[in-house]
């Protein structure tokens, strides 16, 4: 974890081997200053995002809250490698209250069910119904409910969903807010730190349940002669109504209604990109109502207290694809946010990812096995090894405030910033306390 005192730290996080590690500066990696050391790696092994400070809270650990009610360690690419290391071994020189000492530890490979053991943690100052003093009064899966002091708090881990629960999931959103204001709860902190995206579906249903009168940003998908096909074909399937494929699962921009057909979707727009003209479909918003295949039927959401003013957005930068698009666009409507970690007095973005949609080629694959009717020569230029998985951005989303922004180009830092500290990494609470000062601002 990278704690700031005077200067930014390294310190030991959690050490299975040698716990009384625990909390130790780390002052040299490989002989070589730490800070030094993992900001180079963050540069140039790690590709989630643009902003190098997002980049570096990736490769230390921090805690992420998770299914089930648990807390895991998140992160710690640093020491969790995806690729073999050039050494056998990493040696770590540590400061543990003013004795120096060095270390060194052979990289390991995980076997099976050993594999989880790196992100099992238990915190002193969290349980099952409570952070720090924060008390837990709803548990909604992929979000929890909390009050601390007189204000409360939404943690929110993740958006992805399966369609068989996304009803349950979402009823269960709504309640959490229903139940903090019914409580005469006036101020809210949302807290997406380490939330990896997931349902575009589920980021625009949480701020259009939170601001019902705005619209979400637009989107597009590059045309060509891979992309044509896949939405002629889904888009004869009724059943896959809501897959990004399908026309019928947006509305259009210029008319704030469905699509005519598929050519009306695809219509005739192009763009010059690093000079390079490409063709796009038309600008469109994703339709609500085409959550699994529309046939997922929601009841009026309630009219809900908070303005702009009342609610902070809290992120480690680590917020990805659906969760940035969410964040993002509570940010264009002057919601605050609040950065965390990071090197100091840098700002950096509280999101990244802010595509419309990814794909990979996993979901290439499950689509040729559906779209019976496209051309061989296409589904041979698309067979991929299976040992091999490409993530990319499908969609591009734009900005509202200003039209012609691609988010996922664009850096947009949050308005404050935060450190964590030895007790802040591993007590959320004492952030979240932190973060509700910038009310008064």
């Amino acid at each position: 974890m990278g704690t700031l005192d005077s200067i930014l730290q390294i310190k030991v996080f959690n050490d299975v081997k040698d716990p009384s590690n625990i909390e130790c500066q780390v002052i040299n990696i490989d002989d070589r200053p730490a800070i030094d050391v993992i900001t180079e790696y963050a540069k140039n092994n790690i590709s989630k995002s643009r902003d190098l400070s997002i980049r570096f809270n990736y490769a230390l650990a921090s805690l992420s809250f998770g299914g089930y009610g648990d807390f895991s360690i998140y992160g710690q690419s640093f020491t969790l490698r995806t690729q073999l290391p050039k050494t056998p071994s990493i040696s770590y020189t540590l400061n543990c209250n003013d004795k120096i000492s060095k270390i060194t530890r052979e990289w390991q490979v995980p076997i099976n069910d050993k594999s989880n053991i790196v992100w099992q943690y238990k915190s002193p100052y969290i349980n099952g119904n409570s952070v720090g003093k924060a008390n837990l009064i709803f548990d909604a899966f992929i979000a929890r409910f909390y009050i601390l002091q007189d204000f409360g708090v939404v943690l929110i881990s993740t958006e992805v969903s399966a369609d068989s629960l996304k009803y349950h999931y979402l009823s269960d959103l709504t309640f959490g807010f229903e139940l903090l204001a019914t409580i005469g709860i006036k101020k809210i902190i949302l807290d997406l730190s380490n939330n990896g995206g997931g349902d575009v579906f589920i980021a625009q249903y949480i701020a259009k349940l939170l601001f019902p009168n705005i619209q979400t940003f637009p989107l597009d998908i590059k045309v060509n002669n891979i992309s044509i096909p896949f939405i002629e074909e889904t888009s004869k399937i009724k059943q896959k109504v809501g897959d990004i494929f399908h026309y019928k699962t947006f509305i259009s921009v210029n008319t704030n209604n469905s699509f005519n057909n598929v050519t009306d979707f695809i219509g005739n727009n192009t763009y010059n990109r690093s000079d390079i003209q490409l063709k796009f479909t038309s600008k469109a918003f994703l339709n609500q109502t085409a959550i699994n295949g529309g046939i997922l039927e929601l009841s009026t959401p309630p009219k809900l207290p908070w303005t702009e003013k009342d609610i902070i957005i809290l992120t480690n930068g680590i917020c990805e694809s659906s969760c940035a698009l969410l964040t993002q666009r509570l940010a264009e409507i002057n919601v605050p946010t609040i950065s965390v970690g990071g090197f100091p007095n840098t700002q950096f973005s509280f999101a990244t990812l802010s595509g419309g949609a990814s794909y990979d080629t996993s979901s290439i694959v499950t689509s040729l096995g559906q779209l019976k009717n496209l051309n061989s020569s296409l589904i041979s230029s698309l067979s991929i090894p299976s040992t091999l998985t490409l993530h990319f951005t499908l969609a591009e989303a734009y900005s509202i405030k200003n039209p012609s922004e691609v988010l996922e180009f664009s850096f947009r830092p949050a308005d404050y910033q935060l450190y964590y500290d030895e007790r802040s990494a591993r007590d959320p609470s004492y952030l979240w306390i932190q973060a509700a000062k910038f009310f008064e601002k």
